[in-house]
């Protein structure tokens, strides 16, 4: 994996001091620092649910774990009563298995 660039360098600063305590610097993989230098909804996932970086790099996506995703939404979905905890879910869901397991997807492109 190449090395960030100079300006890149110094925008990966910026994220830095966003970033929650419990993800220290210097505990982050090359690959994390690149994706949350490049994406800006990985980065807002990140800071949101710090939880879910330490979970995917100790627990990468699996090619077929796409097999278990309406399982996995009707198990979310169970105890919701109204509109508002719908959408709560759903956006929960979705970056859940959509945002911060876009981490691994992309962790060797540089992307």
């Amino acid at each position: 994996m190449k090395p960030l660039s100079s300006p890149l360098q110094q925008y990966w600063q910026t994220v830095v001091e966003r970033l929650p305590e419990p993800l220290a610097e210097e505990s982050l993989s090359a690959q994390a620092k690149s994706v949350l230098t490049f994406s800006d909804f990985v980065q807002d996932s990140v800071i949101a649910h710090p939880e879910w970086l330490t979970e995917l790099e100790s627990q990468p996506p699996q090619a077929d774990e796409w097999q278990h995703y309406a399982a996995w939404l009707q198990e979310a979905l169970c105890n919701v009563s109204d509109e508002a905890g719908l959408m709560r879910e759903l956006r929960l869901f979705r970056a859940a298995h959509y945002g911060a397991h876009r981490l691994g997807a992309n962790a060797g492109t540089g992307y």
